[in-house]
């Protein structure tokens, strides 16, 4: 389109014929009007929600919860390219290309909990839950495509080549989660938290992994006076961990089709799979104090936090005489340390305006402080053209 010069004729004869565009390689007014390229969705998503008492007294409950989940979604796309329009006929392109592509995916998820809340005659108030949680996907991908068309149909058995791929991709989670949080009189407050998870994405798709979390805030200012000036002081701290599950295929060598002799063979591709490829692990610890000024018109916040990586998943490059170029290896840990601030202001609180403002800072310093892996270079275009380089003992 750039290159051709708005004195171009590109329009069609009476026969409705359109000319070569001499100034670019397709009339782009002849690709507007034949070219077809369409898509169609269909996509249904839906959920319920179930909350039955169980039992409740004047200090006690429990509650039994179950919610459920569903997202399903098609997607169909059209896409042709008649061997009359300039970039396919007399020798250019594939003589006509048409492409038909057809995806269902399907995600399903379940949970089910039991609450029990108690509440002490000593301002003790306690929250008990364990549950369990379920998800399932499903993706189906079939793609066909057709060129070297004999006549100007774009239907795809008209053409000469035909051919397709699939792609599948299925997962299924699985876990359970039990928490525990205490609150005395709106001083203390505490929770801890335990996690279990399993994937069918994981090396072992049996075993299961488990993340803790803890956490503490203590409300000073509801435990004894303060200056008139300050109306709110908090110090809190928390620890807690999490994953991050592989992609699917990561513990898969996939292998490519071919043929030998004039028989069905396979070989090789590039990625080795790792078949004991396990979940990153995310652990973070945390202390902050949050203060209030003049009836709390002016907020303070402060935290700072050390963040860990664990394991993570990196696709690094091996010798070719491998047979492959990349393998899927649990290959490093990362360090991140930080600080928050953050400062609150409500300037004019009245009927008719109100005028709030926040201003925050941050900084955090990265560190990779294993790597079982050589050094690397990825992203960007070059060494000197935004990549970033990875080894240990470094940013």
């Amino acid at each position: 389109f750039t290159s051709t010069p708005s004195w171009a004729n590109l329009l069609p004869d009476e026969n409705g014929n359109y000319p070569a565009n001499p100034y670019g390689t397709s009339n782009f007014l002849e690709t507007a009007a034949k070219v077809t390229n369409n898509e169609t969705v269909n996509r249904f998503m839906g959920g319920a929600k179930l909350t039955a008492k169980l039992f409740t007294n004047d200090n006690s409950s429990l509650k039994a919860i179950v919610n459920t989940g569903f997202d399903t979604y098609n997607l169909y796309t059209l896409a042709s390219f008649p061997n009359t329009v300039q970039f396919q006929r007399d020798g250019n392109g594939l003589n006509g290309v048409a492409v038909h592509g057809n995806s269902n995916v399907t995600r399903r998820n379940a949970s089910a909990f039991l609450l029990y809340t108690n509440s002490m005659s000593n301002g003790l108030l306690s929250r008990t839950q364990v549950g369990v949680t379920y998800d399932d996907y499903d993706r189906n991908s079939i793609i066909s495509e057709s060129f070297d068309f004999v006549n100007t149909l774009t239907n795809l058995d008209q053409g000469v080549n035909i051919g397709g791929t699939q792609f599948r991709q299925i997962s299924v989670n699985k876990g359970f989660f039990v928490q525990e949080e205490l609150n005395y009189n709106d001083q203390i407050i505490a929770t801890v938290g335990l996690r279990g998870d399993k994937s069918s994405l994981n090396g072992d798709p049996n075993k299961m992994f488990y993340y803790p979390k803890a956490s503490l805030a203590v409300n000073i200012h509801e435990m004894v006076g303060l200056p008139s000036v300050l109306s709110n002081l908090k110090v809190r701290t928390a620890y807690g961990q999490s994953s991050k599950t592989p992609e699917f295929l990561d513990k898969y060598s996939l292998y490519n089709q071919s043929a030998i002799g004039g028989l069905p063979a396979y070989t090789p591709s590039s990625l080795y799979g790792n078949p004991v490829i396990t979940p990153e692990r995310q652990t973070e610890i945390e202390f902050g104090a949050d203060f209030g000024f003049l009836n709390n018109r002016l907020l303070l916040d402060a935290t700072y936090y050390i963040k860990t990586v664990d394991d993570l998943i990196l696709r690094a490059q091996v010798p070719s005489s491998s047979g492959y170029s990349v393998q899927v290896t649990n290959g490093a840990s990362l360090e991140n340390k930080g600080i928050e601030l953050g400062l609150s202001a409500s300037i004019i609180e009245s009927d008719n305006l109100n005028w709030n403002a926040r201003l925050s800072w941050w900084t955090n310093s990265a560190l990779v402080t294993e790597l079982s892996i050589p050094s690397y270079t990825t992203g960007g275009f070059a060494d000197f053209l935004g990549n970033y380089r990875i080894k240990e003992g470094h940013s």
